[in-house]
């Protein structure tokens, strides 16, 4: 294992919010799905995002991952 560096006066990024991004869990009626590649918003922001909503609105969402950079959200419920 590579030695690890402590470093100082690093800034921290700034968090990326999925609803800044405006996906459409909203309008989502049963059966309808959409892609999100992962190089824009890595699956486990994506799969956070359906759980709350999910949650929030009292609908399902299934998330897969369809290939090495992307995923699939479907409404299911």
């Amino acid at each position: 294992m590579s030695e690890i560096i402590l470093r100082q006066d690093v800034p921290l990024p700034r968090k990326q919010s999925v609803k800044m991004l405006q996906l459409p869990f909203e309008e989502m009626e049963i059966g309808e799905s959409f892609e999100v590649e992962c190089d824009v918003i890595p699956d486990g922001k994506i799969r956070s995002a359906a759980s709350r909503y999910g949650a929030k609105l009292g609908k399902r969402f299934a998330v897969r991952r369809l290939d090495s950079d992307k995923v699939g959200v479907w409404r299911t419920e």
